[in-house]
């Protein structure tokens, strides 16, 4: 995070606390369950938008308007909604795609990686940030994400969570195409050897019209 976008950003001048952030800005996600073949079910977060709050407030449908800056990174952690009494919908391999095309997007408690962006997006001015991940499954321990995708490659279809998986052309074009023209897209993932499969497959997908940071 200490050079992004134009030319580099040297974070931060003056740090600031994750107090002060969620005054100005709004974390929604897009949560699912979903149901493999096997039976297992994933908790798995699919979007997440960070807004400026006043931004926010002249929005009519936030869907109209372009996001300034995409940032892709590894999986979604222990992200989760804002409030417990949320029922997280359940899909499944065969209707996951058509549901996801939907809003599901709920207030989502931030975690320290989202304060990070929200500091890089107070920095550069942006009013609107979207974040995907290689992989929509919640997971924060490193270690067990890696067992996870390792047991996914043996489940037919194990690669739906994944945005950059075959099957959900539909969703990826959406997110890929609703960004301003010159908005950056930032690959954030990290380093994870156990990531590559996932990684190339994302890179192979990204469109080549756009500045890559």
């Amino acid at each position: 995070w200490r050079k992004i976008a134009d030319g580099g950003l040297n974070l931060l001048n003056e740090f600031i606390y994750a107090k002060e952030l969620t005054k100005k800005y709004y974390v929604c996600g897009s949560f699912y369950n979903l149901k493999l073949d096997d039976g297992n079910i994933l908790p798995c977060r699919n979007d997440l938008q960070i807004l400026d709050k006043e931004f926010y407030s002249k929005c009519i449908n936030i869907t109209n308007h372009e996001p300034d800056a995409l940032v892709i990174m590894m999986n979604p952690g222990s992200s989760r909604p804002k409030y417990k009494d949320y029922k997280v919908p359940l899909f499944n391999s065969n209707n996951l795609s058509k549901n996801l095309l939907k809003n599901y997007r709920v207030i989502t408690k931030p975690d320290n990686t989202q304060y990070q962006i929200m500091r890089v997006a107070l920095e550069k001015r942006w009013s609107y940030v979207r974040v995907i991940n290689l992989s929509d499954k919640r997971e924060p321990k490193s270690e067990q994400f890696k067992n996870i995708l390792k047991n996914l490659k043996n489940i037919t279809k194990g690669t739906l969570h994944s945005i950059f998986c075959k099957d959900r052309l539909e969703e990826r074009n959406n997110v890929l195409d609703s960004n301003k023209i010159n908005a950056p897209i930032i690959l954030a993932w990290g380093i994870k050897n156990f990531l590559e499969y996932y990684a190339n497959m994302c890179l192979a997908r990204l469109p080549t019209n756009r500045k890559v940071v």
